[in-house]
């Protein structure tokens, strides 16, 4: 996509400003969101040029810059006692990261946007809305492997492993999107081995016996669990998942979903990783159960319509 502001000479002359001013707020960076405070007034005066009155809606190419994403955390600092503030601001960092950010000072800025979004889910943990924004938007930002390393260095683990705590009785939605939000970022081996230390496998399998007739919980928990079992050489971790009770919860979806394609493909998976890391004792669970009726289920679907 091209932006807006890329066509002509007095946009030309605002995209050297804004980059400007991203190389000089950097030089700003003292406290976590110094940078938005130095651009703000600068930002404004830009978006007034082009008209905008809300300069929150700017874009700039292929990428957003992090003046706009330390404007936001800065927003959901001062409104962090309203809900909808933080719903609103959650929403929007997760879109503006989610669009690839450019310029100087994007590790800063991705880490205060992850911060922020914890930090709101931290304030308000019985208010859902809240609850599944944050959760829909940390899960969303999981999702580029670029963000790995960075991510290891926030408690944003931690955060969605509260939020599945705090939820499973009260609120399913908000603990099968933090669920979610644990598959993305269990994406190596050190984010995996931070999630299990830190109770992620526990409280899954506690949220899939729960709700054990639900089908986004039990779906959104297996591939998690799958993604937790991917590296069958990790035993330490194998058999602390299966000490947790996968197995059980496991075969419990397959067998109460037997035509849900991707939960038994998630599931059938992870109990294979955790026989072939020797955690699993096949004497105990049908370990062909789940291939039987992921084969029916793939055949079922691959049929056309006219024929069912």
């Amino acid at each position: 996509m091209v932006g807006p502001l890329l066509g002509g000479a007095k946009n030309a002359t605002m995209k050297h400003r804004f980059s400007a001013i991203c190389a000089e707020s950097c030089l700003l960076l003292e406290g976590e969101l110094a940078a938005s405070e130095a651009v703000q007034p600068l930002l404004m005066q830009v978006a007034c040029e082009r008209g905008d009155e809300d300069f929150e809606h700017l874009e700039l190419g292929d990428g957003h810059l992090p003046e706009m994403v330390l404007h936001h955390c800065r927003t959901m600092r001062e409104g962090i006692a309203e809900p909808a503030v933080q719903c609103r601001g959650a929403a929007r960092l997760a879109k503006l990261m989610h669009g690839g950010l450019t310029g100087v000072g994007v590790r800063f800025a991705e880490s205060a946007a992850v911060e922020a979004i914890v930090c709101a889910l931290t304030f308000h943990p019985t208010d859902w809305d809240v609850q599944l924004a944050c959760c829909a938007a940390l899960g969303r930002i999981m999702e580029e492997a670029s963000r790995r390393q960075m991510l290891l260095h926030t408690s944003a683990c931690e955060a969605l492993i509260g939020a599945i705590i705090r939820a499973t009785a009260e609120a399913p939605r908000v603990s099968a999107c933090a669920c979610a939000g644990l598959a993305n970022f269990a994406a190596d081996p050190q984010a995996i081995r931070r999630a299990v230390h830190a109770g992620a496998a526990r409280e899954i399998v506690a949220m899939m016996r729960f709700a054990p007739t639900d089908g986004e919980i039990q779906e959104n928990g297996c591939i998690a669990l799958s993604r937790f079992a991917v590296d069958a050489s990790a035993v330490k971790i194998a058999k602390e998942l299966v000490q947790e009770g996968s197995p059980e919860v496991l075969m419990s979806a397959i067998r109460n979903f037997p035509r849900r394609v991707i939960l038994l493909r998630h599931a059938t998976a992870a109990l294979h990783n955790l026989v072939k890391s020797r955690a699993l004792n096949t004497d105990f669970i049908d370990l062909h159960l789940g291939e039987k009726l992921l084969l029916a289920a793939t055949q079922d679907d691959a049929k056309p319509r006219a024929s069912r």
